[in-house]
């Protein structure tokens, strides 16, 4: 795919349709919502009063997240005149700082995105409205939508429900491939095949690299889930980086950057752009949700499956939709959170094209994975549906491990990868440090 195809709903908020605003910085300011010009018709809740009020939904600031976001909040509205939903955008940065300070001081947003690795923190302190009794009054199916109980369920009991998949695959570079008269990835591709395939398209002349690794997630989870292994214990309270499995994944990765050659190190990627976009890198790996992104290229690219070692597939997690317990709106905050699970508002997602409904009927229908779609784009629903994909292992210290340049796994990677510390050294490290985190968790 080359160039960038918009759904009409898409276009027509680019060209100001639609209006965003976006929430930043230390002190939380709620976004202003769009003016709407709403039908006149009434909208009744179960016992009969007409809804009104205001909410607000927040989300991760995405281009097409924030897009996504407006037009379902849009719907919402045209069905139910009487309410205001203000989308409240906020970089992931600051998003969960200014949740905090807004639990702290009762008022947090209604309805808010969250993520496994703060559900494990908030999930057990009774600031989240508990649903289960709602999820089975309103004969919601969960078995219908992608459901990680890591992000989801504490004691039985459920607090989150589905919004997005994210999944990953590798984007390849369809200009260098034809270029170097290299085969297009197969679906059944091997770790062999990757590297040799790196390596033919490596060109130190042109700057060019046959591949790019990242150094957190969802690269290396995803590699040591190919490889049969996994670093953390079933409920995430033991880490070893040094099992086989482990150092098989992590020798693999570190030798196409610093034996080899075919990836770039820490000190070779551009600054301020993704090492994809550069039209330099071959292959890379990306989250679903990066496509929207990707389609500004100025070259042809597709999207292939993860190669195979013992296992095939990467890395997911999914995003998930709370309510924040001590809201003033209950019932339009339950109204509208089980509006955007259901399949009208799942379609509004899967037009954009960009993360994954978690209503799978919706992620495998026309609407995701359309004429439209870049090629491959079936990959990232298929990974997950058909059991090739490993969960994030989200905990209450996941940033702290993997989340950031500074976090455990990303500080001592880099230093491998620009020849300062041994992968040896680095793996006893990362293990030492990890499982003190780990064990900080009350």
């Amino acid at each position: 795919m080359k160039k960038k195809i918009m759904s009409r709903w898409m276009a027509a908020v680019l060209s100001g349709t639609i209006v965003l605003t976006a929430g930043c910085g230390k002190k939380e300011e709620p976004a202003q919502p769009a003016k709407t010009e709403a039908p006149a018709k009434e909208s009744k809740t179960e016992g009969g009063e007409e809804k009104s009020g205001t909410i607000r939904f927040a989300i991760y600031t995405d281009t097409a997240r924030d897009l996504v976001a407006q037009a379902q909040a849009e719907l919402y509205m045209e069905k139910n005149p009487g309410v205001k939903v203000e989308i409240v955008s906020v970089p992931f940065a600051n998003y969960y700082t200014q949740l905090g300070q807004g639990l702290a001081a009762g008022s947090a947003w209604d309805v808010f995105m969250i993520n496994g690795a703060s559900f494990a923190e908030l999930g057990k302190t009774g600031q989240l409205m508990d649903l289960t009794d709602e999820i089975a009054s309103r004969g919601m199916n969960m078995e219908e939508y992608v459901v990680d109980p890591m992000n989801s369920s504490y004691q039985g009991r459920t607090y989150v429900l589905p919004y997005e998949l994210n999944t990953s695959a590798i984007l390849y570079n369809k200009d260098m491939f034809d270029a170097a008269g290299v085969e297009y990835p197969s679906p059944d591709w091997t770790w062999e095949d990757f590297q040799e395939t790196a390596g033919k398209l490596t060109n130190p002349e042109k700057n060019e690299f046959g591949c790019y690794i990242r150094l957190g997630q969802p690269d290396i989870n995803s590699f040591v889930y190919q490889a049969g292994g996994n670093m953390f214990n079933e409920d995430l309270t033991k880490i070893s980086f040094d099992t086989p499995e482990v150092k098989k994944a992590l020798n693999y990765t570190t030798d196409l950057v610093t034996k080899y050659g075919y990836a770039p190190s820490p000190e070779q990627l551009p600054a301020n752009i993704a090492p994809f976009m550069t039209n330099k890198i071959a292959m890379a790996s990306a989250m679903c949700f990066e496509v929207l992104t990707v389609e500004a290229a100025e070259f042809n690219w597709g999207i292939a499956p993860w190669p195979k070692d013992v296992n095939q597939g990467g890395s997911y997690w999914t995003q998930g939709m709370a309510v924040y317990n001590g809201t003033k709106n209950k019932d339009l905050a339950l109204d509208y959170i089980f509006f955007l699970a259901g399949e009208e508002a799942q379609n509004v997602m899967a037009e954009a094209g960009g993360a994954a409904p978690s209503l799978l009927k919706v992620a495998q229908g026309d609407k995701y994975l359309d004429a439209n779609a870049p090629d491959g784009m079936k990959y990232f629903v298929d990974e997950f549906v058909e059991g090739r994909a490993v969960a994030e292992p989200f905990t209450a210290k996941w940033g702290a491990i993997w989340g950031s340049a500074t976090s455990v796994v990303q500080t001592e990677l880099s230093l491998v990868r620009t020849g300062k510390e041994s992968l040896e050294d680095a793996i006893a490290k990362m293990g030492a440090d990890s499982q003190k985190l780990l064990d900080e968790i009350s």
